[in-house]
């Protein structure tokens, strides 16, 4: 694929700084360092790559559901199972290793019933939060590319986006064909490889530490939503370069506070 488009900026402490509502870390604006050495701020950083469950689509309360009935059928106690929530985010199989202990091959086991449930759910398991279809509409209309970066199998998420109406938005989709290489950071970077990008074109948008995280190691800054599962201090301690409560205030964000609409 053909390479992103690359500009260097001109600095404008007006244009850099943290829009309304959204909290730059540690009062530092929106730019990050590019590979290149050129501040370029991530309002005009051409490529971006989004996580899928808990930033995109509202997926909490059905990944609980579902894991709640895997976990219970494995032996589980309500009590044992704890907050389900920490499972939104580590890779699968590997996150109820993580998460519980358990033996990889009982892991396995639960995951593959946990997937089978989710997969009976229909649409109404992974809605699109508010605004963000048309966020993803208004980047495309303005030249950004997009992807996804997810832990998610790649037999699921790509249905899933379809069936959200916005799979034909992402010109590289980063999910998992194989659980040895489900981890954030090859993730990210396997999508930054399909948008024939450099880190420095790209921001990546996420909702727990392993996002953050995981991009950090490409080289790739973050804003984090806050409308997933993490709270704040989980993401900015993770080294978020923003947060945002809405899609409103993640397009302040990611094209620019008071920038007028195109669709």
């Amino acid at each position: 694929m053909p390479s992103c488009p690359r500009g260097a900026s001109t600095p404008d402490p007006a244009r850099h700084a943290a829009p309304d509502g959204v909290g730059g870390r540690d009062g530092a604006d929106l730019r990050a360092s590019a590979d290149t050495g050129v501040d370029l701020p991530v309002s005009e950083r051409p490529c971006v790559i989004f996580d899928f469950d808990g930033t995109l689509a509202d997926t909490t309360a059905s990944v609980i559901a579902c894991a709640r009935v895997a976990l219970s059928e494995y032996g589980m106690s309500e009590e044992e199972m704890g907050d389900l929530r920490r499972l939104i985010g580590p890779p699968f199989p590997a996150g109820y290793t993580m998460v519980y202990g358990m033996p990889p091959e009982d892991a396995e086991r639960v995951c593959a019933r946990y997937r089978e449930i989710y997969g009976s759910l229909g649409r109404q398991g992974h809605p699109l939060y508010p605004g963000m279809g048309e966020l993803l509409r208004e980047l495309r209309a303005r030249g950004r590319r997009l992807a996804i970066a997810s832990s998610k199998l790649r037999r699921m998420v790509e249905p899933m986006l379809e069936d959200d109406g916005v799979l034909d938005l992402f010109d590289y989709v980063s999910a998992q064909d194989d659980p040895d290489h489900a981890d954030k950071a090859y993730l990210v970077g396997r999508a930054l490889r399909g948008l024939g990008a450099r880190p420095g074109d790209a921001v990546m948008v996420g909702d727990r530490d392993y996002d953050v995280l995981g991009a950090a190691q490409v080289g790739v800054p973050t804003v984090a939503v806050l409308f997933g599962t993490a709270p704040e201090e989980e993401l900015r301690r993770a080294g978020a370069l923003a947060v945002a409560h809405s899609a409103q205030e993640l397009r302040a964000a990611l094209i620019g506070p008071g920038a007028p609409r195109r669709a």
